[in-house]
This record gives structure tokens, sequence and C-alpha cells, in this order.
């Protein structure tokens, strides 16, 4: 079965998306790839999903190739990007899966949500309407902790004692960052390809946060540096043009580590080669380029003659 056609993603801050809205993404995205059936499991399938949980979906789809390319043919295909850990199967691997009693799938099956079958959405409306009616209920509990917090802040600013410092902590996030990559690098020279892969994600997701904080964000949580980015460029365009490779960096958070998220009898390590390592490399240097030409411009406005790590 030949991959569905690329789309063009547009970028969204996974606080502006219904549920709803993700799994309608999903749906589109199972309709481009001619899935078979798809669902939601996890925090969201159990109705337990947080404002910052990722939408977790397990995708039968006919397609013969490596589990990672699989992945990298579905989020081609997703119109929206928002934090999303998915794992795609043949059929015949997700019936073996389960049949062996496989934690990762077993676990979870029990509150797993259909959301697609046989080219057609399925709408759970009890489980959604709850899962909405918790996401609203948290947003407005986040809100009013995060004003006592700013009050609080600056009750401590008028006594003249710094609590929260942008810019240092934007520093401590950079040269984590930047010590992710030089682990990045050796993992790579040494031929373990997917623990230099899985290094280059998390490069690229502490560069992105680095700048989030430096530029106002107090927290900023979540995996996806395609999200960390999009939220970045709307501060600064300029990270238009390393959008693609943030998104091309979220295949490395999840299969790079976990057998569970592959079929059975699989182990990650051995999946990755060469190429895959060094695309991964190239795309959080790209990303960390731009941040690091950020960091250096406010440590020259700052005038003090220091440098960002």
């Amino acid at each position: 079965m030949a991959a569905a056609p690329a789309v063009t993603p547009r970028w969204v801050d996974p606080a502006e998306l219904s549920w709803r809205e993700k799994i309608a993404a999903v749906q589109r995205a199972c309709a481009r790839l001619g899935a078979s059936r798809a669902w939601v499991i996890g925090s969201a399938g159990r109705g337990t999903a947080g404002e910052e949980s990722d939408l977790d979906v397990v995708i039968e789809r006919d397609q013969e190739g490596r589990p990672i390319d699989r992945v990298g043919d579905f989020l081609d295909a997703l119109d929206l990007r928002f934090p999303l850990d998915v794992v795609i199967y043949r059929p015949s691997e997700l019936q073996g899966l389960l049949e062996s009693g496989q934690p990762f799938l077993t676990d979870a099956w029990p509150d797993a949500k259909l959301i697609w079958e046989a080219g057609r959405e399925v709408w759970d409306e009890v489980w959604l309407t709850a899962l909405e009616l918790r996401r609203e209920r948290l947003s407005a509990r986040r809100a009013k902790e995060d004003a006592r917090v700013e009050a609080w802040l600056a009750e401590q600013g008028r006594e003249g004692r710094v609590v929260f410092d942008p810019e240092a902590t934007a520093s401590v996030w950079w040269a984590q960052a930047r010590s992710d990559m030089v682990s990045a690098r050796a993992l790579r020279g040494i031929g373990h390809y997917a623990a230099a892969c899985f290094h280059a994600q998390q490069a690229g997701e502490k560069a992105a946060k680095a700048f989030l904080i430096l530029t106002g964000d107090r927290r900023v949580e979540g995996h996806s540096v395609g999200v960390l980015v999009a939220r970045a460029s709307a501060r600064d365009a300029r990270f238009n043009p390393v959008q693609a490779d943030a998104a091309f960096l979220d295949r490395f958070y999840i299969q790079t580590r976990y057998p569970d998220a592959w079929p059975g009898g699989v182990v990650p390590a051995e999946q990755y080669h060469d190429p895959e390592a060094q695309s991964a490399l190239a795309a959080a240097e790209r990303l960390m380029a731009v941040v690091e030409e950020i960091l250096r411009e406010q440590a020259g406005q700052e005038g003090n003659g220091q440098q960002h790590p």
C-alpha cells in the first residue's frame, strides 16, 4: 500500500484545540491513508487526560515496512500538528500482540475508544463530552492557579527579591540542550543510532523551551518539538524555516526507546541506522542555530559582556 500524499500541516498550540478537533484531524489522516481502524488509548481513552496530555492513538493499516516509516507516513498525512503518540500495526500484528497479552496494548485495550472503522468516522459522544468538560474544568483551575502565582511573584518583586529569572532559567535549558547534542554526536559516532536520534530530539525540545522561557513563559510543558516550535514561530519568524525539522524530530521521542511501541520481538536499538541519525542531528542543529542566534542577541542587548553557554 503506497503512502498517502503529504499535506501542508498547520501548526497549532494544543491549548487551542478541543479533543474533538484533535480526533477529527486523526480521522482525516486515517482517510488519506486508507486505514482500517483507529483507537484512542491512554489517558484520553480512560477519560482522565489533563490539559497537556498527548493524544495516544493505535492505527490498524495493512502497510509494509518498518513501524517507524509507517509513523512517518501518518505524520505526513496529518493536517494539524499537536502532541500525538501514534503506533501503526498491520492487522496480523495487532491481533498477535493482543492475543499474546503484550502489556502496552492489553492494559490499555479495555478503555480504548474506536474513532475510525471501515472508512468512516466513529464518535462516542458521551465519552467526548466528558473529556471536553474535564478540559474546561482543568483550564479554569489552571487559570486561577496562575493568577495566584503571578500575584505572589508581584508581591515578592515589590519586596526586592527576584523570584524568577527568565534569562538565567533559559540559559540552563540551553546548556542542557547543548549537552544533549554532544551526547547525540557521540552516540552516532559509536553506532548507537536510536539513542543518537532520541538525544537529538531532546536537544531540539530543550532548545525550543529555552527560547519560550526567555520570551515570557514561566512554565513550558509537553515534549512535541513541532508544537513548541510552532509557538516559537508566533513570536519570532526565524523559526518558520525549521518547523519541518521540528516535526521530524518528534518521530524519535517514543519509538527509539520502548520495545512495546513496536510489534512483538523488535529491539528499537536495532531499527535505526546512520542516515536517520545523521538526519536527526542535522534537524536539531538547524533548530539550535536559530535559538543560539536569539540568545546571543539577548546577551548583547543586556550589554554585560557575557555570552550565553
